[in-house]
């Protein structure tokens, strides 16, 4: 299967590949060691995101972050930064030395007293301050676009699900989305119950 992920990745030939979350469920050390070699032979640079099942796996918590630090393409290594969260980072995309695009993954976390957890108010800080600390770095007078990667979705998304799925909006009111717009294992959205 290795092999057949790496041809398929090369015939795709991407610039960045993302793990969004609950990439190890359940593993053990071996499947997070050999994971990582993997997307260090593929040899493109890749962002990992902790989902809130990563750290149920037979090692310990800390594990997936020393190996994802010693990874050579993992763009995040830098997992100590006073920030909530373990795997938070941004992506500047360049066009000779302007930021033309940004892309954040922010860590939701797992979960908190049973529940799902979400974006923190410090990790909305760093996002802000690292998207106007980008604003000189462009020829504009304004800040650079971005994208938002996490595992845990924010409540608008609930809220969205909630109005397609009732019937009370529509993505295209002239195409019948039923059943297009469900999720991969049609579960919904779990969010946290909590404001983020």
């Amino acid at each position: 299967k290795n092999e057949q992920m790496k041809t398929q990745i090369y015939e795709f030939a991407p610039d960045l590949i993302m793990l969004n979350g609950d990439t190890f469920m359940n593993a053990s050390k071996s499947v997070v060691i050999e994971t990582f070699r993997f997307f260090d032979e593929v040899a493109i640079p890749y962002g990992f995101l902790n989902g809130n099942h990563d750290l149920q796996g037979f090692y310990s918590n800390q594990f997936i972050y020393e190996q994802l630090a010693k990874s050579k393409y993992a763009i995040n290594k830098n997992l100590q930064d006073n920030i909530t969260g373990q795997t938070n980072f941004v992506v500047n995309i360049n066009k000779g030395n302007e930021i033309k695009w940004q892309i954040y993954g922010i860590d939701c976390n797992t979960y908190e007293d049973f529940e799902y957890d979400c974006i923190q108010d410090d990790q909305v800080e760093w996002y802000k301050q690292q998207v106007i600390s980008t604003k000189d770095k462009r020829n504009t007078n304004d800040y650079a676009p971005s994208l938002l990667l996490t595992h845990i979705p924010v409540s608008e998304y609930k809220d969205a699900w909630e109005l397609e799925t009732s019937g009370q909006c529509t993505i295209n009111p002239s195409e019948d989305y039923q059943g297009k717009s469900t999720w991969w294992i049609n579960e919904g959205v779990n969010c946290s119950p909590k404001e983020d």
